[in-house]
């Protein structure tokens, strides 16, 4: 585990019961890994106004939890 991919785990069982077909996050660069990790999609990429990376994720909740 980790409390992590509990909490993403639950973000992700809180936007399905919602009826959310789709759920987003934007991480700076230091999280990036965690949610490519757990089968999070990256989309687009940015830098912040205070010079850090940001990058847009996504997941299709209706594909068994994975967005490809």
């Amino acid at each position: 585990g980790g409390a992590g991919k509990a909490l993403n785990a639950e973000f992700l069982r809180i936007c399905a019961a919602g009826d959310a077909t789709r759920a987003e996050v934007v991480a700076d660069g230091a999280a990036s890994g965690f949610y490519e990790r757990t089968g999070w999609r990256c989309g687009r990429a940015a830098t912040a106004r205070d010079g850090r990376s940001l990058r847009w994720f996504s997941m299709d909740l209706h594909d068994g939890g994975r967005d490809r």
